[in-house]
């Protein structure tokens, strides 16, 4: 049919990701600050040696490519996961942090409260995984939504 499957497009995925780098440095061109340039240029060689490091080794490779499959079977699987997903990650988490950053900022009891809520956020997080791996968490998400999980990982919706 001539579409490309999921392990061609981390490459071009990953191309893109460099030359949308390159926008920057002509940007900075542009002006006549040499810091500019410099973090323009920063940011490809950031991007540039990642790819190089990371992407011969085919294990490593796999990685994204196995995320972006189990989100891809999650959201075949509940309509409403894209959203909360999205929500999440791009609402929540910057909101949190950029909350927990400005105390840290401020010092005095920001920075305390900065602190302790980076603490909660990281003990939450353990016991989320802890719960969901250890205590019967992907039985429980299982049942709760239909759903089975088989042993090899990939989800299938329940008989």
């Amino acid at each position: 049919m001539g579409t490309l499957t999921l392990e061609g497009m981390l490459p071009l995925t990953l191309g893109a990701n460099i030359g949308t780098t390159l926008t920057g440095v002509l940007a900075s061109l542009v002006g006549s600050s040499a810091a500019g340039f410099q973090l323009a240029m920063a940011h490809v060689l950031f991007n540039v040696f990642g790819v190089i490091m990371f992407y011969p080794i085919p294990k490593v490779r796999q990685i994204p490519v196995g995320a972006a499959r189990r989100l891809g079977d999650l959201a075949a699987l509940f309509k409403a996961f894209p959203i909360f997903y999205i929500f999440m990650l791009f609402l929540v988490y910057p909101g949190f942090f950029l909350g927990v950053s400005i105390g840290i900022t401020m010092g005095g009891g920001g920075l305390a409260g900065g602190v302790i809520g980076l603490l909660f956020f990281i003990i939450a997080h353990i016991g989320i995984f802890y719960w969901y791996w250890r205590k019967g968490g992907r039985e429980f998400l299982g049942e709760k939504f239909g759903r089975d999980e088989t042993d090899e990982g990939k989800i299938t919706p329940s008989a």
